[in-house]
């Protein structure tokens, strides 16, 4: 048996969580998906689950997703955290890329941009 990729999911809106699991699970990458609905909840369930990849939203209610991203890496520090927005990714790729961001994806973009940036950071 083949062990699958977890990727966590942490955005406070249910409906673009489900939509992502959705999309994510038709791309046939052998995902186990997880999903946390605040920045509280992430932080518990990467420390529980050890994502591979953290699909992470910016804009959180009670903590912004550069503050959350580093507790996250801080509790699971092998997952690669994959910052989802609808902020100008490139201004924040130039700020904040580097040792606790592995990527930005816009949420204008992750149907066409997702697919390929999952593949980048997947082990295997």
């Amino acid at each position: 048996m083949t062990r699958k990729n977890k990727i966590l999911i942490v955005d406070d809106h249910d409906g673009f969580r489900r939509t992502l699991r959705i999309f994510l699970e038709w791309q046939k990458l052998d995902l186990w998906v997880l999903e946390a609905n605040s920045e509280r909840a992430g932080v518990q369930k990467a420390l529980k689950e050890q994502p591979e990849i953290v699909l992470l939203e910016l804009r959180l209610p009670k903590m912004n997703g550069i503050k959350a991203s580093k507790l996250v890496k801080k509790v699971s520090p092998n997952s690669k955290i994959i910052v989802v927005s609808v902020f100008d990714t490139e201004n924040f790729q130039k700020r904040f890329l580097g040792e606790h961001i592995s990527d930005f994806i816009g949420k204008n973009e992750f149907d066409f941009r997702l697919f390929r940036v999952l593949r980048k950071h997947l082990k295997n």
